[in-house]
């Protein structure tokens, strides 16, 4: 099962979407994904309970991985400022790795 916005589909359904409009469903707006679904005569599955608890228990997932990558993150500009004024790392290498974590 693949969730999109309000409705679910087999990748089965997803794979067609995908080669009719170029894009993955999740890529597409809702008005474009139902276009495609009426286009290909995918039948519109709404999300039941089981579905948005699923949801739910995946949301709380990666909301968990991103607290401690943020935590490590940090950890690490913290390790790096370290080993440069112990003098480990130069002012070059601590201010390239700098630019690396923070995605600059």
């Amino acid at each position: 099962m693949i969730a999109f916005g309000a409705y679910k589909m087999s990748k089965r359904n997803a794979d067609p979407i995908e080669e009719h409009t170029g894009n993955s469903a999740d890529e597409l707006s809702v008005q474009e994904l139902e276009q495609a679904m009426a286009d290909l005569n995918i039948e519109k599955q709404p999300l039941v309970d089981s579905d948005n608890e699923y949801i739910d228990h995946v949301k709380s997932k990666e909301d968990e991985a991103e607290s401690s990558s943020g935590a490590s993150y940090l950890d690490e500009l913290e390790r790096l400022s370290q080993l440069h004024d112990e003098g480990v790392i130069s002012e070059y290498e601590f201010r390239a790795k700098k630019k690396q974590l923070l995605g600059i």
